[in-house]
């Protein structure tokens, strides 16, 4: 059960302990206080010096305990984010308990020579007549008009869909439209049946500008989205990718399917999904917090982690496993390519930093372990043991 104490008793006890001043009576009620208030003390804001002395004494804490840990690899709870200039400190204590071992002084071996901003909102449409349009540039308002949908950008820079009624001739051609996000852009997109995508980097969706003539609604993927599929159960939805078919009829979930990494990933966090291969009779139903890995035409269902999948789309990057699919993320929302020099494919890392940071605080996070150095040079990134 959390004890509730005054916040002007818990400051006179962080200046306490600042101070070297608290009785050994004083000392346990902060422990126990600490000990069951930590989301409460990593989410405080203010600028106050008692908010600033309560979150060090638990830094402290939690790196002594991290210290003590065994090297080997335990589960991580990774803490909610403070203010941003704690959050690589917190990033890096996550790595460093992964490693449990401080290893040498990585980064003053490793040399940036310069930084790389994250990236941000970017993609290009390309419409039915060929017709490119950078939404990274372009202005709000109306971009176009085909097929009796009005296609915009929104005040909040979203691509938008509109139907204006049924104006879709009978026998007509479909009309389809592209959406493209380059390494280091993503962008989001409301279709004209009123579902919302929104593409990672280095991502592509093809969709009709009208679902009307269609009995299911069809898009095609390459690379991640995140999808929210708006529910008609007359019209199913259908993404496409290399070697799998997903249907729905309303759900979210989300699908990694980029050409470079070695499965294609589904993650359903509500509604309901069912998988297909195509040319192959196996299929396979997802139940909300289930992920489909499709390796060549096998698909194998399993417990997903839906934070580590959805990271992406909150502003994260959630890493766990070796530094090769760490580094294809990172280069991906960087813009950046990636050498490796010499052998550190054994090694595993996990923690967690925000994709707003850039990207040499993702890189300083990951070398406190020890294990790993970088160099940059323009947007060249080698990577060394």
């Amino acid at each position: 059960m959390k004890r509730k104490y005054s916040r002007a008793y818990l400051s006179e006890l962080a200046h306490k302990w600042k101070t070297g001043t608290l009785s050994q009576e004083e000392r346990k009620i902060l422990d126990e206080w600490e000990n069951s208030h930590q989301d409460d003390i990593l989410n405080l804001e203010g600028d106050g010096d008692s908010v600033s002395v309560i979150k060090e004494r638990l830094l402290e804490k939690l790196a002594a305990e991290m210290k003590k840990s065994p090297a080997k690899k335990p589960i991580v709870r990774f803490l909610p984010y403070m203010a941003a200039a704690s959050v690589l400190l917190v990033c890096s204590l996550a790595f460093y308990f992964y490693s449990g071992r401080s290893g040498r002084n990585a980064e003053t071996a490793s040399e940036f020579l310069n930084d790389v901003a994250p990236g941000g909102n970017k993609a290009v449409l390309t419409l039915a007549d060929g017709k490119k349009v950078d939404l990274s540039n372009v202005a709000k308002g109306k971009l176009a008009e085909q097929a009796g949908v009005r296609v915009s950008k929104s005040s909040d820079g979203q691509l938008v869909y509109e139907v204006l009624g049924n104006q879709t001739k009978a026998g007509a051609p479909l009309a389809y439209n592209t959406i493209a996000t380059p390494k280091g852009g993503q962008f989001n997109i409301k279709l004209p049946d009123g579902s919302s995508v929104t593409l990672n980097a280095a991502s592509e969706l093809r969709f009709p500008v009208s679902f009307d003539a269609l009995k299911e609604r069809e898009v095609e993927l390459k690379g991640e989205a995140y999808f929210e599929v708006a529910k008609n159960m007359r019209r199913p939805f259908k993404v496409s990718t290399a070697g799998q078919e997903v249907m729905v009829l309303g759900t979210q979930f989300n699908i990694n399917a980029y050409a470079d990494e070695s499965v294609t990933r589904t993650t359903l966090l509500e509604g309901s999904v069912r998988i297909a291969v195509p040319g192959n009779n196996i299929t396979k139903q997802l139940t909300p917090g289930q992920q489909a890995v499709l390796a060549g035409s096998v698909i194998e269902v399993k417990n997903g982690d839906i934070e580590s999948a959805v990271a992406w789309k909150n502003g994260d990057f959630i890493f766990d496993g070796n530094i090769e699919n760490i580094m294809r993320q990172i280069s991906r929302w960087y813009d950046v390519e990636v050498d490796f020099k010499g052998d550190i494919s054994g090694e595993e890392f996990i923690g967690s930093v925000p994709r707003s940071g850039s990207l040499t605080e993702v890189l300083k996070a990951l070398q406190l372990t020890g294990k790993v150095q970088f160099k940059v040079e323009g947007r060249r990134v080698t990577v060394m043991p």
